[in-house]
């Protein structure tokens, strides 16, 4: 095959591409991250609301038909 007088712009094309695509997988990886350890914080907010909302273990208890 012979030199292609356009090689360059064709290598640098691809490499322009390969850079982009790294770029944007980084990103989401990073956001991925981010956004895992925000939802996990929530988690762990809820769990310590869910036991400080608990009741004590001397309240009333209501029989079968829901009376006390």
């Amino acid at each position: 095959m012979g030199h292609d007088p356009h090689i360059g712009f064709i290598v640098a094309a691809y490499a322009l591409a390969f850079v982009i695509v790294v770029g944007m997988i980084a990103t989401i990886m990073v956001d991925y991250r981010n956004l895992t350890r925000a939802l996990s914080s929530f988690a762990v907010r809820d769990a310590a609301n869910r036991e400080s909302n608990r009741p004590s273990g001397n309240s009333r208890r209501l029989d079968e038909e829901g009376q006390d």
